[in-house]
Protein backbone atom coordinates (compact mmCIF):
# COMPACT_ATOMS: atom_id res chain seq x y z
CA UNK A 1 0.00 0.00 0.00
CA UNK A 2 1.25 3.47 -0.88
CA UNK A 3 1.81 5.89 1.98
CA UNK A 4 2.74 9.55 2.20
CA UNK A 5 6.23 8.53 3.29
CA UNK A 6 7.18 6.58 0.14
CA UNK A 7 8.11 9.67 -1.94
CA UNK A 8 10.29 10.98 0.90
CA UNK A 9 12.11 7.65 1.13
CA UNK A 10 12.58 7.59 -2.64
CA UNK A 11 13.83 11.18 -2.64
CA UNK A 12 16.32 10.49 0.14
CA UNK A 13 17.58 7.40 -1.69
CA UNK A 14 17.98 9.40 -4.92
CA UNK A 15 19.78 12.21 -3.05
CA UNK A 16 22.14 9.59 -1.64
CA UNK A 17 23.08 8.65 -5.21
CA UNK A 18 21.41 5.24 -5.40
CA UNK A 19 20.56 3.81 -8.81
CA UNK A 20 16.98 4.03 -10.07
CA UNK A 21 16.48 0.32 -9.36
CA UNK A 22 17.73 0.79 -5.79
CA UNK A 23 15.55 3.89 -5.30
CA UNK A 24 12.53 1.86 -6.42
CA UNK A 25 13.50 -1.00 -4.10
CA UNK A 26 13.83 1.38 -1.12
CA UNK A 27 10.41 2.94 -1.84
CA UNK A 28 8.83 -0.51 -2.24
CA UNK A 29 10.32 -1.66 1.06
CA UNK A 30 9.05 1.49 2.80
CA UNK A 31 5.54 0.86 1.46
CA UNK A 32 5.64 -2.66 2.90
CA UNK A 33 6.75 -1.71 6.42
CA UNK A 34 5.14 1.71 7.04
CA UNK A 35 1.53 2.11 8.10
CA UNK A 36 -0.61 5.07 9.01
CA UNK A 37 -3.31 5.63 11.57
CA UNK A 38 -5.95 8.32 11.36
CA UNK A 39 -7.66 10.11 14.24
CA UNK A 40 -10.82 12.15 13.65
CA UNK A 41 -11.91 14.62 16.29
CA UNK A 42 -14.85 15.85 14.23
CA UNK A 43 -16.91 14.66 11.28
CA UNK A 44 -16.18 15.92 7.78
CA UNK A 45 -19.26 16.58 5.65
CA UNK A 46 -19.40 17.39 1.95
CA UNK A 47 -21.21 20.61 1.08
CA UNK A 48 -24.93 20.02 0.59
CA UNK A 49 -24.94 16.73 2.50
CA UNK A 50 -26.56 15.97 5.83
CA UNK A 51 -24.11 16.21 8.73
CA UNK A 52 -23.43 12.90 10.44
CA UNK A 53 -23.80 12.65 14.20
CA UNK A 54 -21.64 9.55 14.59
CA UNK A 55 -19.18 11.37 16.89
CA UNK A 56 -20.61 12.58 20.17
CA UNK A 57 -19.11 15.22 22.46
CA UNK A 58 -15.56 14.38 23.55
CA UNK A 59 -15.39 11.37 21.21
CA UNK A 60 -12.88 10.51 18.52
CA UNK A 61 -12.74 7.93 15.74
CA UNK A 62 -9.64 5.82 15.15
CA UNK A 63 -8.93 4.36 11.74
CA UNK A 64 -6.20 2.91 9.59
CA UNK A 65 -4.98 4.52 6.43
CA UNK A 66 -4.38 8.07 5.36
CA UNK A 67 -8.09 8.83 5.29
CA UNK A 68 -9.22 6.24 7.84
CA UNK A 69 -10.67 3.95 5.19
CA UNK A 70 -10.61 0.95 7.53
CA UNK A 71 -12.53 2.13 10.57
CA UNK A 72 -11.32 0.68 13.88
CA UNK A 73 -13.39 2.18 16.68
CA UNK A 74 -14.94 5.15 18.43
CA UNK A 75 -13.56 6.10 21.82
CA UNK A 76 -13.65 8.97 24.26
CA UNK A 77 -10.97 11.62 24.35
CA UNK A 78 -9.16 11.26 27.66
CA UNK A 79 -8.22 14.34 29.64
CA UNK A 80 -4.51 15.00 30.03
Amino acid sequence: MFSLFDPQVAGAAADAGLSLADVAAEAKHASEVVGTMGVALSVCTLPGQVTSDRLGPKQMELGLGIVSLNHICYTFILPY
